[in-house]
């Protein structure tokens, strides 16, 4: 057999696929307003949280949050499981607060996806 009979009975080998792109589903999961209760709490035990879910790219993904809206200060994120639950203190009766918190992800080859959302923490008692 010739060199390039050889060749060309050769098997091809098919690169990997691509990726799947990435993407990024960021919202939050509460009512708006969030009723709350004294002048200070959290929506943690209520199902009220920031959710995010990712997925495609190429790992590794590097994801990560900016509050981007909180001028009174007075509302603040914390971990609420794989979820960023809302906390608040220093709040009168009938105040009410907002929040907007801006979520990335970045996966290993430099795409990135970034989305926002807001709550509303309202102190009704």
């Amino acid at each position: 057999m010739s060199g390039i009979a050889a060749a060309a009975s050769a098997p091809t080998v098919n690169p990997p696929p691509p990726p799947d792109p990435l993407f990024l589903n960021f919202n939050w999961a509460g009512p708006t307003p969030y009723n709350g209760a004294g002048a200070s709490g959290t929506t943690s035990g209520f199902g009220n949280y920031f959710a995010h879910l990712t997925g495609g790219g190429s790992p590794p993904l590097v994801e990560g949050f900016t509050i981007t809206y909180n001028p009174s200060g007075k509302l603040y994120l914390f971990a609420a499981g794989s979820n960023l639950g809302v906390g608040w203190s220093g709040m009168a009766i009938n105040e009410s607060q907002g929040i907007t918190v801006q979520y990335t992800v970045t996966d290993n080859v430099g795409d990135s996806v970034t989305k926002s959302d807001s709550a509303v923490i309202k102190r009704v008692s």
